[in-house]
């Protein structure tokens, strides 16, 4: 396992070209690209916005490798404050999070604009769901300062335990939602409710 409390990493970087990889393809097809191509779609997949193509070829990757690199950086500066070495996983898999919805978004977007239509919201909600679950295994053996909720020491592993089932649980209802017409309502709304809970959860291991 790297040292993750390096400020550029092999993690970094990686995930860093990855971002920036649509655009090598966007290059490559651009002749084949319409003028505008979709960057925002509704709930039923459908486009609801649309950009100028150098937008999604040129900005958006760049874009999106920029805050890339600050998830990145910002787990760095939180190991500096706390003064602690991050070795969990947990780390790992988020810094992974935005690289693979990158890459699925712009799979979409280029699919769309050349013809292919898919199912959007269901190919979604199965990555998010399945990052999820994968996100909800790990976090309960995460450093305790990554949580980013103030809890009594002694009930940090409790309530890691705790918001990694309810990921875990999030992902698993989200997988069989995506197979339903409003699957992406119903997964927004579970995401809401996983967000009260780890509230009242962490206000209770407070008291």
């Amino acid at each position: 396992m790297e040292n993750k409390n390096r400020l550029i990493d092999a993690t970094a970087i990686i995930t860093s070209f990855l971002c920036l990889c649509p655009m090598i393809y966007g290059i490559i097809m651009w002749n084949k690209l319409p003028e505008l191509m979709p960057i925002h779609f509704d709930a039923n997949g459908e486009p609801d916005n649309w950009g100028p193509r150098w937008v999604t070829v040129y900005f958006l990757p760049v874009f999106l490798a920029i805050i890339n690199l600050v998830v990145n950086f910002s787990f760095y500066f939180k190991a500096q404050k706390s003064g602690e070495t991050v070795k969990s996983k947990f780390v790992y898999v988020i810094k992974w999070f935005i690289p693979v919805l990158a890459l699925v978004i712009f799979f979409l977007v280029y699919s769309y604009s050349l013809g292919l239509i898919l199912e959007i919201p269901k190919i979604v909600v199965l990555i998010i769901s399945i990052m999820f679950i994968i996100m909800g295994n790990y976090l309960p053996k995460a450093e305790n300062f990554l949580l980013n909720i103030k809890v009594k020491e002694e009930n940090y592993t409790k309530v890691k335990r705790i918001i990694g089932w309810s990921f875990v649980i999030a992902g698993l209802l989200g997988m069989i939602m995506a197979f339903f017409k409003s699957g992406l309502w119903i997964f927004i709304g579970i995401i809401f409710i996983l967000a009260i809970e780890t509230i009242i959860v962490a206000v209770n291991a407070n008291k």
